[in-house]
């Protein structure tokens, strides 16, 4: 994979795969590193076992995320942050990568998650807040749901941002515009795309996986022109593919690799 650009895999992307066969597949492929969620073998193996494997396949790990499944109240950051810390300094990522807390008011529900976030901060571990996706009315009033309200809370808080390509495609924004706003704080990008159609249920896992998270040229959103505008700006985060494992179809192996590849392949075309 040629780019100016740091093209890393998402291990959410093959979320159940085994660590090791992982990071050889993204060798393999030409991924430049690799942003890891939290799965059971990160947490089971530990920091530095993914530091041992980043050194033998030569991969940096950019960031840690959370873990890809929580319980149906959300995951509890005042517990899982300082885990996220000591596993990030184990393995030597450059970041950890939150989702922006679901805050009503700046009275309301979900401070306990904003004051989390800001005791953690740290000098030497990037704190980068991912902005949030929308699957029904009642997310649409959530205050860090509108990317100025994120971007100047980041600002104020010293905190980083990252753009998730299909999350804002979610609230409508059109992506150039997204990424306009939160670049001054922005160190990190989830690339994926957007198809129109919900699936039936009003499940967000089902959107995560179906609807949102595509891969790249299979939905609506201008991910060509958002990878060259990066280039000409010299965008100096790295560039995640964060695409659903069903649409991957992960439980193939060999469907998966080839999938993968019209993944690189489309960014490499976007770039000539």
């Amino acid at each position: 994979m040629k780019s100016s650009l740091e093209i890393g895999l998402s291990g959410a992307s093959l979320y159940l795969y085994p660590l090791r066969y992982t990071f050889r597949l993204a060798k393999e492929l030409g991924f430049s590193g690799l942003e890891l969620a939290m799965g059971p073998e990160v947490r089971w193996r530990g920091g530095r076992y993914v530091r041992e494997l980043s050194q033998k396949y030569d991969l940096p790990v950019y960031g840690l995320h959370p873990p890809m499944f929580s319980a149906p109240q959300g995951l509890n950051l005042g517990g899982l942050l300082p885990r996220m810390v000591h596993l990030g300094m184990e393995m030597g990522c450059r970041m950890l990568v939150i989702h922006a807390p679901k805050v009503t008011s700046p009275e309301g529900g979900g401070l306990g998650d904003l004051e989390a976030i800001l005791e953690t901060r740290r000098e030497d571990l990037l704190l980068s807040l991912e902005n949030q996706a929308l699957f029904g009315e009642e997310d649409g009033g959530y205050l860090l749901g509108d990317l100025h309200e994120l971007r100047d809370f980041a600002e104020e808080h010293d905190l980083h941002l990252t753009l998730d390509t299909a999350h804002a495609g979610t609230f409508g924004y059109d992506l150039i515009e997204a990424y306009e706003i939160l670049r001054p704080r922005l160190v990190n990008i989830h690339l994926s795309d957007l198809r129109r159609e919900k699936p039936m249920g009003g499940w967000s896992y089902f959107q995560t996986f179906f609807q949102h998270h595509q891969i790249p040229g299979e939905g609506y959103l201008p991910l060509g022109e958002l990878l060259r505008r990066l280039k000409e700006d010299g965008y100096s985060g790295p560039v995640i593919l964060e695409v659903s494992p069903f649409a991957l179809q992960a439980w193939w192996p060999g469907k998966a690799r080839r999938n993968l590849k019209r993944c690189l392949a489309f960014v490499e075309g976007a770039l000539k």
